[in-house]
């Protein structure tokens, strides 16, 4: 995020504007939870299935086999989502304007398909943090360039906000989605217990929810 120089104005854009909330969610995090969401979902699909068969072992063997599966699918993407959670604060620390890469300059603002000349983002950029971040009057001529302030704003306001991310921990709202093939799993199942009593339905309709709810979500967590 901090090497795009599009996305180092949007930072400038926050902290101009004295914004106080920022919440860090990295690209990785959709990629996790689509995959670890179709895991459940082939997982419960393969319960379904199992079941017609009737024979109890196998169901075992075939059910345990599909889960391993679906954690060694998850695992690849949690792998990746970490790393870029792991590498933001070093990214922040070292952080500098200067280093942002964009298009324009990357093929030296000539068109790569078109051969046209395009112009410079890069300067567009700067002249709005030109604008933002005006050297002040008690700083140092070494320290006193607007890219030097904006790189010392960046690196000193953003770093209180990085605990937002969290110990690399998934959102509950995530967790919540990756655990809905359970729950459809279980109403396809709720047709079976209509000539129950409502104490029974009850009791079922609590370990539904709190599996569902509480139980998967908190795993995935």
């Amino acid at each position: 995020y901090f090497t795009r120089l599009w996305c180092t104005y949007e930072l400038a854009t926050w902290i101009y504007l004295g914004k106080e909330q920022l919440v860090f969610v990295p690209v990785s995090l959709s990629g996790m939870t689509t995959s670890w969401t179709l895991g459940m979902l082939a997982h419960v699909s393969i319960m379904c299935f199992v079941e017609t068969i009737g024979r109890e072992s196998v169901s075992y063997v075939v059910v345990s086999i599909s889960m391993l599966l679906c954690c060694l699918l998850v695992t690849s993407y949690a792998q990746r989502h970490i790393h870029e959670l792991r590498k933001l604060p070093g990214q922040l620390s070292h952080f500098s304007v200067r280093r942002a890469r964009c298009f324009c300059c990357d093929h030296g603002h000539v068109h790569p398909s078109t051969g046209e000349v395009i112009p410079c983002d890069r300067k567009l950029v700067y002249s709005a943090l030109e604008e933002w971040f005006p050297p002040v009057s008690h700083v140092s001529e070494e320290q006193a360039s607007y890219l030097d302030l904006f790189d010392r704003q960046v690196q000193n306001t953003i770093q209180a906000h990085l605990s937002s991310i969290g110990a690399c921990r998934l959102p509950y709202l995530n967790a919540m989605v990756i655990s809905s093939p359970t729950l459809w799993y279980y109403l396809g199942r709720a047709s079976y217990l209509q000539a129950l009593p409502w104490p029974e339905w009850a009791r079922w309709a609590l370990y539904v929810g709190t599996l569902v709810c509480a139980a998967i979500p908190t795993g995935c967590q």
